[in-house]
C-alpha cells in the first residue's frame, strides 16, 4: 500500500512540475502588454490597398486609406460598388442602387488581441453603411460582418497592418426605426482584405 502511495505521490509531483514549466513558457512567449500600449502601437494614418473577393473569386483591388484610433479603424472613400458584388442578380434594383452609391461609412472595431514579441494579432468586426436611392426613396443600408479569429495583425518592426472581414449580412431601414434583411438579394458575401504600405 505504501509503495502504491509513493508512486502516486511521485506522479502528482511530476504533473505539477510539468504544468509549472508549461505556464512559464507561455508567459515568456506572450509578453505582458496593456491595452493602451497596444493602441499606441497601432494608432495612425495608413495608405495601402484593399483586395475584394466573394465565393465566385477575386474581384480586384484598389487603393485605400484608413485611420486607426484606439479600437476603431475608419476607412475613407468607400463606394457602393464594393458591396454590389455581393448581389448575384445584376438586374435587381438593389444591385443598381449600390453601384450608384458613394460616400459610404466603414468602421472596423478591434474586438480582441493576441500580442506576441514583434506582432499583434487581433480580431475585428465591421459595419458598412450607405444611403442609397431605392424605389425612388433615400434608404439607409447597413452591412455587418467580421474577421476570422486573430486573422488580422500589426507588425511592430515594419509598422504594417493587415486586416480583413466579410460582410455577411445586409439590411435596409424600414422607416420605422427598424431594419429589414436583404439576404434574398445579397447572397454572395464580400470579403475585404486591407494591407498597408505606409503609416504616418
Amino acid at each position: 500500500m505504501n509503495k502504491v502511495l509513493k508512486v502516486a505521490t511521485l506522479a502528482f509531483v511530476a504533473i505539477v512540475t510539468i504544468n509549472f514549466f508549461t505556464a512559464c513558457s507561455k508567459e515568456k512567449d506572450t509578453p505582458s502588454i496593456n491595452v493602451e500600449q497596444l493602441y499606441q502601437n497601432i494608432n495612425g494614418n495608413y495608405i495601402g490597398t484593399v483586395k475584394l473577393s466573394n465565393s465566385n473569386g477575386d474581384l480586384g483591388s484598389k487603393n485605400a486609406t484608413w485611420t486607426a484610433n484606439k479600437e476603431v479603424i475608419s476607412v475613407k472613400n468607400v463606394n457602393g460598388d464594393e458591396l454590389a458584388a455581393g448581389v448575384k442578380n445584376q438586374s435587381s434594383k438593389l444591385y443598381q442602387a449600390l453601384l450608384n452609391a458613394t460616400n459610404g461609412k466603414l468602421e472596423v472595431i478591434i474586438t480582441s488581441f493576441k500580442p506576441q514579441e514583434q506582432i499583434i494579432f487581433f480580431s475585428a468586426s465591421a459595419k458598412l453603411s450607405f444611403t442609397i436611392n431605392l424605389d425612388g426613396q433615400q434608404v439607409e443600408v447597413i452591412g455587418t460582418g467580421g474577421s476570422l479569429p486573430f486573422s488580422c495583425f500589426y507588425a511592430m518592426p515594419t509598422q504594417e497592418m493587415h486586416f480583413n472581414f466579410t460582410i455577411r449580412d445586409l439590411k435596409k431601414s424600414n422607416g420605422r426605426g427598424g431594419f429589414t434583411p436583404l439576404s434574398t438579394d445579397y447572397n454572395l458575401p464580400v470579403t475585404f482584405e486591407f494591407e498597408s504600405q505606409q503609416k504616418s
